[in-house]
């Protein structure tokens, strides 16, 4: 099975949908897009609003991907 991400906005993290092969492997790609933002402190969405690195991951989605994702 494969994952993708959601980012707090809904989106997928990247331009395209990337599919993980594990949840594991999605987590830590998560966690590598957490640290950019730890020198700023927070994660602002589209919305507007500011996500405290702290609590970042857990605000992102892993999912199964459909098979139209990815392609």
């Amino acid at each position: 099975m494969k994952y993708v991400i959601r980012s707090p906005d809904g989106l997928p993290m990247h331009s395209e949908d990337t599919e993980y092969d594990s949840e594991d492997e999605a987590m830590r790609h998560i966690q590598e897009f957490v640290k950019r933002y730890d020198e700023q402190g927070y994660y602002r969405t589209r919305y507007g609003n500011a996500i405290d690195t702290s609590e970042l991951t857990e605000h992102f989605r892993i999912r199964p991907a459909t098979p139209t994702e990815g392609e």
